[in-house]
């Protein structure tokens, strides 16, 4: 709550990346966590728009971008597992523009 706040304080924008990649696309899933989804592979490349994020989360293979509103460390071991996995991992600081994403 108050990263966003700092933030726009900072000037910052809304956005921040924790891993990024030069392309990352896929069918757009939505979801609330990430538990039900752990240990699974997909087929076809997903985006993952993730309302909460623990930070313990393993990132299936076929995910090719996580979008959540959660604030996570860099050391965490999802931030850890998107960068080695080459997955963009991505935090959102507004509300409005998350809500954007999960209608897509």
């Amino acid at each position: 709550a108050l990263d966003g706040h700092m933030r726009h304080a900072g000037n910052m924008g809304v956005w921040e990346q924790v891993s990024s990649v030069q392309s990352a696309v896929g069918e757009v899933q939505v979801m609330d966590d990430m538990v039900a989804i752990q240990g699974q592979t997909f087929d076809k490349p997903k985006v993952l728009v993730v309302r909460r994020i623990g930070g313990m989360e393993d990132i299936p293979a076929g995910v090719t971008c996580v979008v959540t509103r959660s604030s996570m460390d860099v050391l965490s071991h999802i931030a850890i597992r998107a960068r080695n996995q080459g997955v963009m991992l991505s935090t959102c600081h507004d509300d409005a523009a998350f809500d954007a994403l999960t209608s897509l």
